[in-house]
């Protein structure tokens, strides 16, 4: 890449002539130059300068175009936008559990090196302190309407995403004793 591009500012630095080079951006945010055209090339107009100096500044500021388009590329790359969503149970699921017992799998999306806590809510309440466990074990859950929410936290207790809430419906045996 880099000779290639030493290659271009040569040409573009002693060519006396107005010409035209033939560029392509690559699908890894790389940047392919020729004096020949090739697939997917659009060609770029060289106007013929009278002055060295002009020359030089338009190499260096095609050049500098080339490192922002690469820097972009790597800052999209290197950067995952934290999110969190609930794989189970499902939003509108029915769960059958005389002991009120169920689990909640949550899958959290961050960037593999950051530090984060994961808050669980039910029915708009804290359930336990912030950690970074994905699997909850809810035991002796009241019946009826549950609505079950995620927070994704920095390690700092920032909120990076919150997850939609799931409203799964519980279900127990009721004993009703007879007077």
């Amino acid at each position: 890449m880099l000779r290639l591009l030493i290659i271009l500012m040569i040409a573009i630095t002693y060519g006396s002539q107005a010409g035209v080079v033939y560029k392509k951006v690559m699908p890894d945010g790389s940047v392919k130059y020729s004096d020949k055209p090739f697939l997917g090339s659009k060609p770029v107009l060289i106007k013929d300068r009278s002055t060295r100096n002009n020359k030089k500044q338009t190499v260096s500021r095609s050049l500098s175009t080339s490192k922002s388009l690469i820097d972009d590329k790597e800052k999209t790359k290197s950067k995952v936008r934290p999110a969190i969503t609930i794989n189970s149970p499902a939003h509108g699921d029915t769960i059958r559990d005389n002991n009120g017992n169920f689990t909640i799998v949550v899958q959290p999306t961050i960037d593999k090196k950051a530090q984060y806590k994961i808050q669980l809510f039910l029915n708009n309440k804290p359930h336990g302190k912030p950690s970074q466990s994905t699997v909850y074990n809810i035991k002796n859950h009241d019946r009826g309407e549950v609505k079950i929410k995620a927070q994704l936290q920095s390690s700092s207790g920032q909120i990076l995403a919150t997850s939609k809430e799931a409203i799964i419906y519980l279900h127990r045996v009721s004993v009703i004793k007879a007077k």
